[in-house]
């Protein structure tokens, strides 16, 4: 019916931002007749921080509210409350969640520095890091660099450098990059195709080091954030390498449309 977009912000990491940014939506589509509000927020997991989000907005708002991490709303739309299943994010940062008997494990979401393989992000800037190389060896790409260098508003090389260590770069500014790789890569631009490859490997080595763990010889599994939904090609290359790294021990069963947490809030409004 209606959609919002605030900031971005993790409860954990700041709390006073991550509120400001939800409340900052939740006003966007805001009405009188709202009878639930649901929120899925990053770092929510913890029953202090959820409990005491849950209690804020339901004082400011006069709203009966639930609050729970983004990944346990998301597992609702795709799976129901019970059901295993698990669930593939690739947006800007990347994480893997497997619910098997109740019980959810994970597998990256360890941020830009130290994961988020699979990512916009790591898309970014393995691009980066190839046009680089390719410069090093005196063999450069000029599609690629052109249209990498045009996505950042930079002429050329000589901004590169500045433009990746500006003080006030933040995961977004690369992240806009991975578009450009996934358009090249559709019209058959060989080396922005092997930057999705490389891209799918790295997230389907946390899927398949999820579902090693679980011992689980079949799974749903749903896939969900702006970068893996809107390339094909990175789906696909996901899809492929993952059967290849747990085909022979787990069946792969793949949902045909992303998961909406609306539907989530909605099917939680009826049953609480």
């Amino acid at each position: 019916l209606a959609e919002a977009f605030g900031g971005c912000g993790n409860v954990v990491l700041s709390y006073d931002a991550a509120k400001s940014a939800i409340l900052s939506a939740i006003r966007g589509v805001w009405s009188d007749s709202c009878e639930f509000i649901a929120v899925g927020a990053a770092g929510a997991s913890s029953a202090e921080l959820s409990g005491r989000l849950k209690t804020e907005l339901t004082a400011e708002l006069g709203v009966r509210t639930a609050v729970m991490s983004d990944a346990e709303l998301a597992l609702n739309a795709a799976f129901g409350p019970e059901d295993d299943g698990m669930l593939v994010i690739s947006g800007t940062g990347s994480v893997v969640f497997l619910r098997q008997n109740g019980n959810l494990t994970r597998a990256g979401g360890w941020g830009h520095l130290l994961g988020d393989g699979g990512s916009a992000y790591y898309t970014a800037m393995t691009a980066l890091r190839t046009i680089t190389g390719l410069r090093d060896r005196m063999e450069p790409d000029d599609l690629l660099e052109r249209a990498v260098f045009d996505a950042l508003g930079i002429d050329g090389i000589a901004g590169l450098v500045k433009y990746v260590y500006a003080p006030e770069r933040t995961k977004a500014d690369f992240a806009k990059i991975a578009p450009v790789i996934d358009k090249l890569a559709e019209n058959g631009h060989p080396t922005a195709a092997d930057i999705l490859w490389k891209s799918a490997d790295a997230l389907s080595d946390d899927a398949a080091a999820v579902l090693r763990r679980s011992g689980m010889d079949s799974v749903n599994i749903a896939l969900t954030g702006g970068h893996i939904t809107h390339s094909d090609t990175l789906r696909l290359n996901f899809e492929q390498t993952l059967r290849i790294k747990t085909g022979k021990t787990c069946r792969l069963h793949f949902l045909p449309d992303e998961p909406d947490p609306a539907y989530a809030a909605y099917r939680i409004h009826n049953h609480t």
